[in-house]
């Protein structure tokens, strides 16, 4: 992920969704997305999640401590 401007990002910040289903977050690695990203850089981390198998996941990033409030979304498709 990129920022065009500094923010702070957290793994709680994202849900993802099998037909609208909630699916659980997993928090057994310890590398996850966690931290703050600075403007036109890039951060790597693990996001897991017990899913419910193959198909098309829906990702959804609300960030928390930005004044836009903006939703991002990501069609994710596991086989």
């Amino acid at each position: 992920m990129t920022a065009n401007k500094k923010v702070l990002l957290a793994s709680t910040e994202f849900t993802l969704y099998k037909n609208g289903k909630k699916q659980e977050s997993y928090f057994g690695e310890t590398n996850h997305l966690d931290g703050n990203l600075d403007r036109n850089k890039t951060v790597k981390g693990v996001l897991q999640y017990d899913v419910e198998g193959a198909g098309e996941y829906e990702l959804i990033y609300k960030p928390a401590y930005i004044n836009d409030k903006k939703e991002y979304k990501w069609h994710i498709e596991v086989k």
